[in-house]
């Protein structure tokens, strides 16, 4: 409602394969006594139930394909609906034929068995630590939750390009009144964001043409580069990178170099 933000996004070229992370301005935001910035996060707190201890947020992995290219895309999950544990094991077995699966074989250190239920998993050459626990949840049951004061109603068109890129199928419009809010309910807007999808055609293949000319630009910096949207001009620009820093460990980065020479063979 404020218009387009700026944003940075830093780019990778692998063979064929183009790598973007984006930067954020900031990870941390202290809020003072005297500010306003709404009531959504501790409605989220409110309204959900939190399944692991000391976390600070929930993100998934999805894939698709689009325009042509195939999307490996992570994105953050505000909640699930509950489902029936037949249903979990029945897509257990699904997500390790697809996309689990393929993340499952990553080159990891030995997992150091923490409990039944808990496994850590340290990746070689990283601080980072890795602990796996809970329970798969069927994407069809992830949901997007949004926050509005009762008078301006929540329109499907704001939210649908979210819920699109996300593939988020489920969708709680909360309203409140001065930070009472009313009795919420899950909506399944899948044929909502369907039907959006079919009006948008135009601008999505848009969206799929400048990905590519984005790939290109970045191969022609050498293959790594800095992607901004500049307000001001309302122009994305693109520019080489000069620091040698990857955005991926290094054991990830064989992967495509042996799928290169099996490719040769």
């Amino acid at each position: 409602r404020n218009g387009l933000e700026s944003f940075t996004i830093i780019a990778e070229m692998v063979n064929n394969t183009l790598i973007m992370s984006r930067t954020e301005p900031k990870t941390t935001e202290i809020i003072a006594p005297y500010e306003f910035k709404g009531y959504g996060h501790e409605f989220e707190k409110a309204y959900t139930r939190c399944q692991l201890a000391n976390s600070t947020g929930y993100h998934r992995i999805i894939s698709y394909a689009f325009g042509g290219l195939n999307f490996v895309v992570r994105h953050e999950v505000d909640g699930y609906v509950s489902v029936p544990a037949a249903s979990i094991a029945n897509k257990r077995e699904t997500e390790a034929d697809g996309l689990a699966g393929l993340l499952g074989s990553m080159s990891l250190s030995a997992a150091q068995k923490a409990s039944p239920e808990t496994r850590v998993v340290r990746p070689k050459g990283s601080k980072l630590v890795i602990r796996e626990e809970g329970i798969v949840v069927p994407l069809d049951s992830t949901l997007e939750i949004k926050t509005r004061v009762s008078h301006k109603r929540l329109n499907i068109n704001e939210i649908a390009p979210q819920l699109w890129a996300s593939q988020t199928p489920k969708l709680v419009r909360a309203y409140h009144n001065r930070g009472v809010f009313q009795e919420t309910k899950v909506e399944d807007v899948t044929k909502e964001i369907k039907s959006w999808e079919l009006a948008n055609q135009k601008h999505l293949k848009r969206l799929a043409a400048l990905i590519k000319e984005i790939r290109n630009a970045v191969r022609a910096c050498g293959d790594k580069a800095v992607i901004r949207y500049d307000e001001s001009s309302d122009r994305i620009i693109v520019i080489p990178r000069i620091d040698a820093k990857r955005l991926l460990p290094e054991d990830l980065y064989l992967k495509w170099n042996s799928q290169a020479a099996k490719s040769k063979e």
